[in-house]
């Protein structure tokens, strides 16, 4: 699938005003949305990351080196919705599995509210292609996760975690567009491990802003099954900018530099 996007920033003091001129255009009132995001590195060889053997080993890696040189690789990551009854005592609202998924049978059980796992999915972004453009254009694929434990599914296919944030605000849809006004939470302190993820989640209330000022960023993008047909990416394309001119005087959107969405894993 190919995705054609415009960021705009909006400071914190104009998010209800931009909130409503967003559902005044879609013509529906916003959805609240809150996105758990796991993020994986894929895991390098060992030959690749280090050269090990005789000199006529080494030799030889050196003279099939052309026709082995490594494909470009990516970061991945897994998402969910969270449904926004569990965003207070997010317990084990995380389709991972760990000590409290062993029940003792010797325990009287205890009535406690505990949130449905969510469903993960494998989430892909491509680097946006090169060039002067007037949107950003780029591959993505999401793929829903059916395995019951969705960190080992990632790990089978040869990937490590690495970190973790969190997506909060509100989706709206209008014809084709999707306008996306969120902020990205941390977690205040670290986990016990770096290897794996949380298997339960805070508070949201406890989850603190990355940009200090309590900004949010407005995304609005357009995806097409088949962006390699021009007259569909140039009807996508075209109304990705009809929005634009839109929001004109009300929220400047525009072309982030691409590096800045590179996924590429070096």
């Amino acid at each position: 699938m190919h995705e054609l996007s415009l960021y705009g920033q909006i400071p914190v003091s104009r998010h209800a005003q931009v909130l409503q001129i967003l559902a005044g255009i879609a013509a529906m009132q916003p959805q609240d949305v809150v996105e758990r995001h796991l993020v994986y590195r894929p895991v390098r060889f060992a030959a690749q990351r280090a050269q090990v053997g005789g000199s006529q080993a080494i030799q030889s890696q050196k003279t099939n080196a052309p026709a082995q040189a490594p494909k470009e690789v990516f970061y991945m990551q897994l998402v969910c919705d969270i449904p926004q009854a569990n965003t207070s005592n997010l317990l084990h609202a995380t389709g991972f599995n760990g000590p409290e998924d062993v029940i003792d049978v010797d325990t009287e059980p205890k009535e406690e509210l505990v949130a449905p796992k969510p469903k993960w999915s494998m989430l892909f972004y491509d680097t946006p292609e090169p060039g002067k453009r007037p949107v950003v254009s780029r591959m993505t694929n999401k793929t829903e996760i059916t395995e019951r434990d969705a960190h080992q599914h990632m790990k089978s296919l040869g990937y490590d975690y690495v970190t973790e944030y969190v997506l909060q605000g509100h989706r709206l849809i209008h014809e084709n567009l999707i306008m996306w006004l969120h902020r990205i939470l941390l977690y205040s302190n670290e986990p016990s491990s770096d290897s794996t993820p949380r298997t339960s989640m805070p508070d949201i209330n406890a989850l603190l802003p990355l940009d200090e000022s309590g900004s949010y960023l407005l995304q609005a993008s357009v995806r097409v099954q088949d962006g390699s047909k021009p007259e569909i990416f140039n009807k996508a394309q075209s109304e990705l900018l009809g929005f634009k001119e839109t929001m004109k005087g009300s929220l400047d959107l525009r072309v982030v530099d691409r590096l800045s969405l590179d996924t590429r894993y070096r």
